[in-house]
C-alpha cells in the first residue's frame, strides 16, 4: 500500500527545460506553482522521493513546510495587532481572519473538521481554478496550527476581528 502523496519542493539546476518538467510527471510528481529560482511546488507519493531526487537536472527535493505556507513577517504582525486589540478592546475576545489557500484534489470536508478542531470557521469558500479558497475565521494563537494541515498551500491575513470591530492587519 502506497503512503499518501505529500508537497515538496523541487528545485532544478537551471532555467526550466520542459524535458525536465516532463521527467518529473513522469517519476510522478504533480507540478504546481513556479518559485523563484527554477524551483516548482509539487505533489508526490513518498515511495518516489528518490526517483525524483536522482533526475540529472535536479538540484535540490525538500519537503514543502508549514512554515513556507504562512508570512512570518504577517505572523509577527499579527500578534503584536492582537495584544494591541486586547488592551484596547479590554477584552480577550479577539479573532483572526484568514484566507487559506488549498491544492486541488484535496478532501475540503477533512480539511474544514480540522479547522473546526481548531477552534475555527470556514466562512465562505470560493472554487477557482486550480484551487479552493476557504475564507476562515479563528482564535489568534491557532493561527500558526493553519498551515499544518495537510493540503492547505498557503495561509494570508485578512484582518483581526475584536467583538464586532474588524481592524485592518497593514505591513
Amino acid at each position: 500500500e502506497q503512503e499518501n502523496p505529500g508537497y515538496y519542493i523541487v528545485q532544478f539546476e537551471g532555467p526550466v527545460e520542459k524535458g525536465w518538467k516532463d521527467a518529473l510527471a513522469c517519476a510522478g510528481a504533480e507540478i504546481f506553482d513556479y518559485i523563484p529560482d527554477f524551483a516548482f511546488i509539487i505533489r508526490l507519493i513518498p515511495d518516489n522521493e528518490e526517483v525524483v531526487r536522482n533526475l540529472p537536472n535536479v538540484r535540490w527535493l525538500g519537503i514543502y513546510k508549514p512554515l513556507y505556507r504562512i508570512n512570518q513577517d504577517y505572523l509577527d504582525t499579527m500578534r503584536k495587532k492582537v495584544n494591541g486589540a486586547k488592551e484596547v478592546q479590554g477584552s480577550e475576545t479577539v479573532s483572526v481572519l484568514l484566507r487559506a489557500v488549498v491544492f486541488p484534489g484535496e478532501d475540503l470536508a477533512r480539511i474544514m473538521s480540522e479547522i473546526a478542531a481548531l477552534g475555527g470557521i470556514v466562512m465562505d469558500t470560493v472554487f477557482a481554478e486550480r484551487k479552493t479558497i476557504l475564507k476562515i475565521e479563528i482564535p489568534p494563537d491557532r493561527v500558526p496550527d493553519v498551515p499544518s494541515i495537510h493540503g492547505i498551500k498557503s495561509v494570508s491575513y485578512t484582518h483581526l476581528r475584536a467583538h464586532e470591530t474588524v481592524l485592518d492587519l497593514v505591513c
